[in-house]
């Protein structure tokens, strides 16, 4: 877990949320601490949480009810639903209400950390899609693709006239640098998703496979 994210623990009992805290103390994550549900809507309004560790029983609502409102958020956090509930069927719902993992108590430190890491890492991978979808609505800047907040800062680097000074020149060439280097994870996060297959990545993005094919070549050449 090198990157720092935001994690949100709502769990009633205090003794166990410091305990999950102090596992994942050490990473340089946000850790927050909610002991109910109304905290807990407090604390995802005024932070960006990439990560919840959800107790289904609190006091004043139920956790599933909270998994559920959060699903329906674009590019919602990772939930990894934490319980001593064995049953089956309980399970089930909160894996089909959109949970990344049923964790059963007590279970390991180690286990959470592995969890929570897992949990990160596919939540990023979501948000940097989503954020190539987004960039896809609107075409792109010459045989660049995407119209996201950073790259059009970049494009408008580009499209400006240069100034006359003598770094003006290095400036435009790191912006370009930069936008290709972006625009490579984009596409090679989408492939990763897709398991591989360039057809189906070109699809979910809305560019052709040869686009790809060719940009691949271009890569390959410039390594």
């Amino acid at each position: 877990m090198a990157i720092p994210s935001c994690i949100l623990i709502i769990e009633d009992s205090v003794s166990l949320a410091m305990t999950f805290k102090a596992h994942l103390d050490g990473f340089g994550h946000t850790l927050l601490m909610a002991a109910d549900g109304k905290t807990a809507y407090a604390m995802l309004r005024d932070h960006k949480v990439d990560c919840i560790l959800l107790d289904l029983n609190l006091p004043d609502m139920e956790g599933l009810d909270l998994l559920e409102d959060v699903r329906g958020w674009p590019v919602p956090p990772s939930v990894v639903v934490i319980s001593s509930n064995t049953s089956l069927a309980t399970a089930e719902r909160a894996v089909r209400g959109g949970a990344f993992d049923y964790l059963l108590k007590p279970f390991s430190e180690g286990r959470l950390v592995t969890t929570v890491e897992n949990a990160l890492a596919n939540v990023s991978l979501k948000r940097e899609l989503e954020m190539f979808r987004r960039t896809l609505q609107n075409g792109g800047f010459g045989d660049f693709i995407g119209h996201s907040v950073p790259m059009q800062a970049l494009y408008r680097t580009l499209e400006a006239p240069a100034p006359r000074q003598v770094n003006a020149l290095p400036q435009s060439k790191d912006a370009i640098e930069t936008l290709a280097m972006a625009e490579q994870k984009y596409i090679e996060n989408a492939i990763v998703v897709c398991g591989g297959n360039l057809q189906l990545a070109a699809r979910k993005l809305g560019i052709s496979p040869s686009t790809i094919y060719r940009k691949k070549e271009s890569w390959q050449q410039a390594g």
